[in-house]
């Protein structure tokens, strides 16, 4: 029986990109193809799950009363480990998103896919397709990405140090997209509420 490495599931509002303001079951797995010194992963912290004991915890932590939950796949790198096999276990009529890194072409069937690149070439992973939402990291000095795929919604994202935002970084992404109309601002609005 298959086991997924996870490294915390949690209930929470997604406080980024296209989704901020609604609530989530976020199913964090441990494990990351890249080693970013802005992740917020607690990669040491991790269990061995069943795709059923993943589900039972989502059904636990869901609070939409008889509405189905809206779960998103993160990590680390969720790509590396999820499957068919767990998103088809997941309640009837469940909205299922991942945040993935680029890295990795998906070989599963989800309702939204956020991309936050941390490679040059997405057209390796996502193809013609392209995703929903592409959502970048900026940092001070950082310029304008050139993306080589298509996304419906796209952002950058001031890279926080922990829950400190880091004025520089925002001042930065906030210029960049006043002169390229075509990107939004998504601030880390969970770390200024002090959520998850």
């Amino acid at each position: 029986m298959k086991k997924y490495r996870i490294s915390e599931i949690f209930t929470s509002v997604q406080g980024e990109g296209h989704n901020t303001g609604k609530v989530f079951v976020f199913v964090r797995f441990a494990g990351c193809n890249r080693q970013c010194s802005f992740c917020d992963t607690n990669h040491k912290s991790k269990a061995t799950m069943t795709a059923d004991q993943i589900v039972r915890r989502v059904r636990k932590l869901w609070r939409g009363s008889s509405m189905p939950p809206n779960v998103l796949f993160t990590g680390g790198e969720p790509l590396i480990q999820l499957d068919q096999e767990l998103l088809d276990k997941m309640p009837a009529g469940t909205y299922t998103a991942i945040e993935t890194n680029g890295s990795i072409t998906p070989q599963v069937c989800v309702d939204y896919v956020t991309c936050s690149p941390k490679v040059d070439n997405l057209r390796d992973a996502f193809g013609e397709k392209g995703v929903d939402e592409l959502r970048y990291p900026i940092v001070a000095g950082d310029s304008i990405p050139q993306p080589n795929i298509h996304a419906d919604h796209y952002y950058l994202s001031p890279v926080f140090d922990g829950g400190l935002k880091i004025p520089d970084n925002v001042f930065t992404a906030i210029n960049l997209v006043m002169e390229n109309p075509k990107w939004q601002l998504s601030i880390q609005t969970h770390k200024l509420v002090g959520v998850r």
